[in-house]
């Protein structure tokens, strides 16, 4: 755990600047709107390890999209009550390089066998321009 250096947020230039002394941020999320309880419950709960299940979207709590299962061995299953036809899926790895750019197709399909064993971040870009992303462990 780090020393919090500096805050601060220049709402006219959209600027936020948070500032840390040797510290190290795993996941960092800043949302557009206050939560309510149920949905920082949804979003920060842990899930089991062998039935991982994402976390509904926040921008519309209405809106579910998963990714299953979770850790994989290289084959996932889009799920959820949103439109998947005409949306575009993506794969950035840890560091945040894309590795992996595809039309979605199936809801079904194998992960690339060029991906290695490793945490990676699947986003789903819907045609509306809807954006939903899910962390996908892949133990190959």
């Amino acid at each position: 755990m780090g020393t919090l250096l500096h805050t601060g947020a220049d709402l006219t230039n959209n600027k936020f600047i948070i500032s840390f002394k040797a510290s190290q941020i795993d996941e960092f999320f800043i949302f557009d709107r206050k939560l309510y309880p149920e949905e920082l419950l949804n979003a920060y709960s842990p899930a089991p390890v062998n039935n991982f299940k994402a976390q509904k979207t926040l921008t519309n709590i209405n809106e579910v999209f998963t990714v299953l299962p979770n850790p994989t061995a290289g084959q996932i299953t889009l799920d959820g009550n949103i439109s998947m036809n005409g949306s575009e899926i993506s794969i950035r790895n840890a560091s945040g390089i894309e590795v992996y750019r595809s039309p979605f197709r199936y809801k079904t399909f194998d992960l690339p066998a060029y991906l290695s064993h490793g945490i990676y971040i699947l986003t789903l870009k819907t045609k509306d321009k809807k954006i939903h992303t899910r962390k996908i462990i892949l133990t190959r």
